[in-house]
């Protein structure tokens, strides 16, 4: 018999005789530390019938720890675990081993370091320099960045690039010290408005900075003197403008534009600002008039668009005016991602204008009399999917295929793929492709096609003139799908292997996990994965071909291989040393491996079972190792420190455990906020003593940290000492934070749980009724505050106290309409609906067409059907849908009453009549208007209409 088997028949036998062992020790060792998390308030904008604001989540602060292991080789068998009570400094001498931890700041990676400034400059070319100085601005070294700039200057006297670096960098750097290099500054404005093209650039910014260090004689001289031009130069009209528009004086600034504007009709940047400074000062009929006569000039491109969204910043919306400048401005753009971004703009600026359905309206009138042009079409069909109508979106894109501008054609294809009409899609694709070779969106989509239509290499030679790296946002998620399922589909392990290098270097970690994915999904039913897994790992040992390792190791995880697997990633790290995300991946994945449980069952003869949890110690040595790297890479994370302190207790380490947290605050005895850290890790982790001595060092380096006491507070709570927990809170509330109130949602939530584990809610009650008497810091918000938490407690008459001391003593406060609602929902929450109606209809009269209106008005409708008054309920639900006609929340009320004459009578046809009400409605809540679409589809089909997710919260 070999080895392994023996071994295994003595883990067996051990753990059955164990077992019973095991259930006696479990049954005293169960400690009884408990906690609460902290909570948030509620609003009273929704009814309830037990109102929770102060929510008490408990939680045992404890730790589970090995029993009874059986060791071989570098593997244990560990048979079930203890859970003890931390509070007190007593540990578990379990045999452990001494455990070296350390959090030694070595960097892992030279990389990091941080690189001193080349004592010489690379002067072999300008663009040498000019890329030296780009890297000292990114990396914030403006001081070095203006030395260079200078030496821009020395050598490149008549180039108005270097007087443009110069004059960035010096401004930058002028922020701490104006006069430091004032007098080159000065130089420097000068000598640039002496050698560009358009100076006025530089007189204006010139202006700011004036205007920024305070020196306005200086400011008003500049101006000054530049108005005695009095040049034909449209620059210098633009210039003067600007610098009016500056300062402020804007009729100056009016007056001077339109008496230059009939001289330089189409200089593009002063329509721009007269159209601007209209819109300002209140004129915008002027405004929107000199947009649309803009139209007529043969601007650019760019031009067009600024227009446009100048256009879309007027405070009127007519769409007739709006469709003339989109026909101006996007007739001829052929790139999809400008048009989109400028479609998007439309589309929000008409929902702020709540004229989403005017607009949409419009297009189809045109769509309708053969009068739109491409543009619109495009347009009307984003309406439709903004809208949730897929449909009728799908429908618009395919009325006339003879409109083929590329924006429309990409978002037919689009359409098309989408109903799985690939072939249709390519079609359109590839003549795209043909004519802008260069347009990123056209070659992915043509790619995605060509994988769809199983033509995978065809796939990956459309993406080759793609530079991943240059992409950005959803671009780099598209080509990692397309790409890698096209390299899978080929077949060809050389293939996977060198896309996966192509892109691993500019990949982040979440792409390589991605890239991992798909390569794992394609072999989990390939007959040839042997073949991939053999070429991989061959590749991967090869000194330059090391990402590879973490396919490799992806590899190794599919067939169960977990100790190869963590190896691999081991080696990756020791390329990528950096990669923290990857670091904490592994770490947390050999923790999860070396800790798998496994079920025990006796023989025939024998029934017992139990439960065997095998701890793998090399794989916790290589988590132990990703977690010491993760520290020294991130020496303030402490989220890192936890998990190494969670791993050694996994092993028994009791100490080790501890001392993480100690070398954490050892770092710097003195700063508080690494003290408090500590205090944290130690609590997370069931040490409460150790926890409350830190919290106790950090309160004494820095008293003033409320935060701090708000957790030692609950700390002393944990550990059995309500009293004093209540003492902290109590003070705090009572005496804020230098006389303003801090935090008295958390503090009453404290106080809630000092409260509900010594039994004294009594005494809670009392304490915050005699309070409201009193000027605490923030009285007005307490009063409220108080008047939920005695609500929650059972008191609603000293609730009703605290509000009408409130709205007695601050009755023009902000939160007045808070103070109605909540008397309403203490009536409700107690069973006097008619009180309850009577008030929200009260607060309905006082805050007339306002926020808290429509919430009193619903709150009315849920009492009514919670009294039985269906009828009255529904009427009250149209009511708030007529009055409140302007607000999309309110709108919704149509909805509700659909889902509650369905549920209350089942009244098919009612139902179906409230969802067609809504859908009448130009309610722009787009994802509520396609419930109701599929609500009523599911009504005509005879199924039911409303899920519980349907309804939206009041």
């Amino acid at each position: 018999m070999s080895f392994q088997r023996l071994q295994a028949k003595r883990h067996l036998f051990l753990a059955i005789r164990h077992v019973l062992w095991l259930l006696v020790m479990l049954s005293g060792a169960v400690g009884s530390a408990q906690t609460t998390e902290p909570a948030t308030l509620g609003t009273t904008a929704t009814l309830r019938t037990k109102p929770d604001f102060f929510q008490v989540v408990w939680n045992d602060r404890k730790t589970s720890l090995p029993t009874v292991s059986v060791i071989a080789g570098d593997s244990s068998a560990t048979l079930g675990t203890v859970t003890v009570d931390l509070s007190s400094t007593e540990t578990v001498a379990l045999g452990s081993g001494a455990v070296a931890v350390t959090t030694s700041p070595q960097l892992l990676a030279s990389e990091r370091l941080s690189p001193s400034l080349p004592l010489e400059v690379d002067r072999s070319t300008t663009a040498a320099m000019l890329q030296q100085l780009d890297d000292l601005v990114k990396r914030n070294l403006y001081a070095e960045a203006f030395l260079l700039a200078c030496q821009l200057v020395r050598e490149n006297p008549d180039a108005e690039f270097a007087y443009d670096a110069a004059i960035r960098t010096g401004i930058v750097l002028s922020h701490a010290n104006p006069d430091q290099i004032a007098e080159d500054l000065e130089f420097f404005f000068h000598q640039a408005k002496r050698v560009a093209a358009l100076p006025g650039r530089y007189v204006l910014q010139q202006a700011h900075y004036y205007e920024r260090i305070g020196r306005m004689e200086k400011y008003r001289k500049l101006v000054s003197e530049y108005e005695k031009r009095n040049t034909k130069d449209p620059d210098y009209w633009v210039t003067l403008a600007r610098l009016y528009a500056v300062s402020g004086e804007t009729t100056r600034s009016r007056e001077l534009i339109q008496r230059a504007l009939p001289e330089v009709q189409d200089v593009f940047p002063l329509v721009l600002l007269a159209a601007r400074l209209y819109r300002e000062i209140g004129s915008v009929d002027q405004a929107r008039q000199t947009l649309l006569a803009a139209l007529d000039q043969n601007y650019g491109p760019w031009q067009m668009r600024s227009l446009l969204l100048e256009f879309l910043k007027l405070p009127t919306f007519d769409p007739a005016d709006l469709g003339q400048m989109i026909r101006g401005a996007l007739a001829n753009e052929v790139r999809y991602s400008v048009a989109r971004g400028l479609a998007d703009a439309i589309i929000e600026s008409a929902i702020a204008h709540r004229a989403f359905f005017r607009f949409q309206r419009f297009l189809d009138e045109r769509i309708s009399a053969k009068k739109a042009s491409d543009v619109e079409m495009w347009l009307a069909a984003l309406f439709a999917q903004r809208a949730g109508d897929d449909e009728r979106a799908f429908e618009i894109l395919m009325l006339d295929p003879a409109k083929a501008t590329p924006v429309i054609a990409y978002e037919r294809a689009s359409a098309l793929a989408q109903k799985q009409r690939h072939r249709e899609a390519l079609g359109i694709l590839e003549i795209l492709v043909a004519e802008q070779p260069l347009e990123t969106p056209f070659r992915l989509a043509l790619a995605r096609e060509q994988v769809a239509t199983t033509r995978p290499l065809d796939a990956l030679d459309t993406l080759v003139p793609i530079r991943f790296e240059e992409l950005a946002g959803s671009e780099r998620g598209d080509f990692i799908e397309t790409a890698m399922t096209a390299a899978v589909m080929s077949g060809e392990p050389q293939r996977i292997m060198d896309l996966w290098l192509d892109l691993a270097g500019a990949a982040t970690f979440a792409e390589i996990q991605t890239m991992g994915d798909i390569v794992v999904r394609a072999l989990e039913h390939d007959p040839q994965a042997q073949r991939t897994e053999d070429a991989v790992a061959d590749a991967a040992r090869q000194g330059g071909r090391w990402p590879l390792l973490a396919l490799y190791a992806r590899l190794c995880g599919r067939k169960g291989d977990h100790r190869a697997e963590i190896e691999n990633y081991a080696a990756y790290l020791q390329h990528a040393a950096d990669d923290t995300q990857m670091l904490r991946f592994a770490a947390q994945l050999a923790l999860q491996y070396a800790t798998q449980p496994l079920l025990v069952e006796g023989s025939d003869d024998r029934r017992s079972t139990a439960t065997v949890r095998f701890l793998d110690n090399t794989l916790l040595e290589h988590a132990a190792s990703f977690y010491r790297r993760l520290i020294a890479l991130q020496p303030m994370v402490s989220d890192n420190y936890s998990a190494l302190m969670r791993l050694y207790q996994t092993r028994g380490e009791v100490e080790a455990a501890k001392k993480v947290a100690a070398e954490l605050a050892e770092q710097n005895p003195s700063s508080h906020e690494l003290l408090a850290t500590a205090a944290t890790i130690l609590e997370e982790n069931g040490f409460l003593t150790e926890a409350l001595h830190y919290y106790e060092r950090a309160l004494q380096a820095d008293p003033s940290d409320y935060a701090v006491w708000l957790k030692y507070a609950d700390a002393l709570l944990a550990a059995g000492n309500p009293k004093q927990a209540e003492l902290i809170c109590k003070k705090m509330l009572e005496e804020g934070y230098s006389g303003k109130p801090y935090n008295q949602p958390a503090l009453l939530a404290n106080l809630l749980k000092v409260a509900t584990v010594t039994h004294e809610t009594t005494g809670l009650v009392e304490y915050l009724s005699a309070l409201r008497e009193r000027d605490v810091p923030g009285k007005p918000e307490f009063l409220l505050s108080s008047a939920k938490l005695l609500l929650q407690l059972g008191a609603p008459d000293q609730a009703l106290a605290a509000i009408e001391r409130f709205q007695k003593e601050f009755p023009s406060h902000s939160l007045l309409h808070e103070s109605y609602l909540l008397t309403g929902q203490i009536w409700y929450s107690h069973n006097d609906v008619p009180k309850a109606i009577a008030t929200f209809r009260e607060v309905e009269q006082k805050f007339p067409q306002s926020r808290a209106a429509i919430t009193a008005a619903f709150n009315t409708a849920v009492a009514q059907a919670s009294a039985g008054k269906i009828d009255e309920a529904l009427e009250t639900y149209r009511r708030i849908a007529k009055q409140y006609a302007s607000d999309d929340h309110a709108l919704g009320a149509l909805f509700e009453a659909a889902v509650l004459a369905h549920r209350a009578g089942k009244d098919k046809m009612l139902t179906m009549k409230l969802l067609e009400e809504f859908l009448a409605t130009e309610c722009q809540d787009f994802a509520l208007r396609k419930r109701a679409r599929e609500a009523l589809e599911a009504l005509k089909a005879g199924k039911e209409p409303f899920t519980p997710a349907a309804r939206p919260k009041s």
